[in-house]
């Protein structure tokens, strides 16, 4: 990915972006690999570059909970952490074949955004975003039942669903794995078919879910 299309260095010129390369690491890692462990302390300023990274919790049960799935390229991990210079509250890890991430350390990090305050701005911005989804995400575990959560989860996330282990779903809906396989086969009682080879929901399993989901509320 060319730093000229992120977000983070939009404007900038190509001796801009040379300079900002000059004062980052390119990381390359591969899949089941670490970033950061939860505990670390956060030292360093990360933008995806390419690949999936899934950033996850494990409670005093070793329960593994996942908070969220980096997947779009040009997103920064784990910056409020960073800027309360704290340590990460959870654990990163690349979860796609390989993953390509720009580094940045502490004191390289606030040279550049005194060179161009603009970065702060977009930080601000990229933190805003990820409060609103934790908000979205705390409000969908108050308000909706493991029903609704379920099916709201297909109807938004197919592509995720259909890709993704049905350990780590249950996790970020809150629910054991044995839970969501019961919601599961009730979906299938009612005469949905989720054909995971399928790139689009059909709209038949789309209506279903909507059915079922409203008839929780």
């Amino acid at each position: 990915m060319s730093l000229k299309t992120n977000n983070f260095f939009q404007n900038l010129s190509d001796s801009d972006i040379n300079y900002i390369y000059n004062n980052a690491k390119i990381l390359t890692l591969n899949s089941g690999n670490f970033l950061f462990y939860q505990g670390d302390k956060a030292e360093h300023f990360y933008i995806l570059l390419s690949g999936e990274i899934k950033i996850y919790k494990t409670n005093l049960k070793l329960k593994e909970i996942t908070i969220h799935r980096f997947v779009e390229s040009g997103t920064s991990i784990a910056d409020m952490p960073f800027f309360q210079e704290i340590e990460y509250p959870a654990t990163a890890v690349v979860e796609s074949e390989h993953a390509s991430i720009l580094s940045f350390s502490r004191q390289n990090f606030r040279r550049i955004s005194e060179k161009y305050p603009s970065i702060l701005y977009k930080c601000i911005e990229s933190i805003s975003n990820k409060v609103k989804i934790l908000d979205l995400k705390i409000e969908n575990i108050a308000m909706l039942s493991s029903e609704e959560r379920v099916a709201k989860y297909i109807l938004e996330n197919w592509q995720e669903f259909k890709n993704s282990k049905k350990k780590d779903i249950a996790s970020q809906l809150n629910m054991t794995p044995e839970h969501l396989s019961r919601v599961l086969n009730s979906l299938k009682k009612l005469g949905i078919e989720l054909d995971m080879k399928n790139e689009l929901l059909s709209e038949k399993n789309r209506q279903i879910l909507v059915s079922f989901a409203q008839q929780y509320t």
